[in-house]
């Protein structure tokens, strides 16, 4: 397994309490994209909304992330990578997509790269013929807005309203 997965039925409010400020929630319904030109920021808690259902509840994670007073950014597709001829040109992908765009691009730096491994190809995106910004490359002052570290310590051992 390439990631291990901690199941709570606490919000995340509940499971996050002593670091709110900390949450980035990942939402396709958000109008900002995570920066181009930074890593993912350290300390951060990157929440992603999955629903085992058929049909997708729109705006529902972006709503929350509202609500809970947390920002939300998606992934950076269109800034990345460009239409083909072909395709539904989705940008909701399922949570292991997601977190396989994530790994990827943490191991590599390059979100081309990361979304065109984790995008099936039957969406219709592909990397954009001309350079993409990649990560290194000075950032704008909304991207380095995320990458500052943050205190969510203690988060992999699920301690308090999941604690085993």
């Amino acid at each position: 397994l390439r990631y291990p997965w901690d199941l709570c039925a606490a919000g995340v409010e509940a499971v996050f309490a002593h670091c709110m400020g900390d949450l980035v929630f990942l939402s396709p319904d958000a109008e900002e994209p995570l920066p181009v030109r930074v890593p993912l920021a350290r300390g951060k808690v990157y929440v992603m909304g999955g629903l085992v259902d058929e049909c997708r509840q729109k705006r529902a994670s972006l709503e929350r992330a509202r609500e809970l007073g947390i920002p939300a950014y998606r992934l950076p597709i269109p800034e990345v990578l460009e239409k083909t001829e072909s395709g539904n040109h989705g940008q909701v992908l399922a949570l292991n997509q997601v977190v396989e765009v994530l790994l990827t691009f943490e191991e590599t730096g390059d979100w081309a790269e990361a979304l065109e491994q984790g995008i099936p190809k039957r969406f219709g995106w592909r990397r954009r013929r001309e350079t993409s910004p990649t990560m290194g490359e000075t950032p704008t002052a909304e991207e380095g807005a995320l990458g500052m570290e943050g205190p969510c310590e203690g988060v992999p051992g699920m301690e308090g309203p999941c604690e085993g």
